[in-house]
């Protein structure tokens, strides 16, 4: 059984906290904070290849380059010399990280197939860091 816990960003105050279950059930916004300003976003169950615990709106980074990109290079690589090897080294090293949003229960599916605790970590969250998503996706 996993345990069910929450974080909470607020728009106004640019803070995130997190809370349990049992802390949620008698939350109340601090004074002075519109209770709508917070954006509540529950944990996954699932945790990323350093330890660290998931929630929605976490940003998540492939943490192996080449693992994501060893099809397209890896043979190449291997058999080129010289210049050509130089070149495919150059072309690999300039492509981009691969970022995804968890934004939903939808993405349980492709976080326990692409081997979650082995290649993801979270590089940011959708609040404090937007810009990871910014054409990376």
């Amino acid at each position: 059984m996993r345990e069910i816990k929450f974080r909470a960003w607020c728009d106004h105050t640019s803070t995130m906290i997190e809370f349990s279950l049992d802390e949620a059930m008698g939350w109340i916004p601090a004074e002075g904070v519109y209770s709508d300003a917070w954006i509540i976003m529950q944990f996954t169950g699932l945790k990323d290849k350093d330890g660290d615990d998931v929630y929605f709106g976490d940003v998540l980074i492939f943490a192996d380059k080449w693992e994501w990109y060893r099809a397209e290079y890896g043979l190449g690589l291997a058999l080129a010399g010289g210049n050509r090897r130089a070149e495919l080294l150059a072309q690999y090293e300039a492509e981009p990280e691969y970022y995804r949003e968890v934004k939903g229960i939808e993405d349980y599916e492709w976080m326990i197939c692409s081997d979650m605790q082995s290649y993801w970590k979270i590089a940011g969250n959708v609040y404090e860091t937007p810009e990871l998503l910014e054409d990376k996706q």
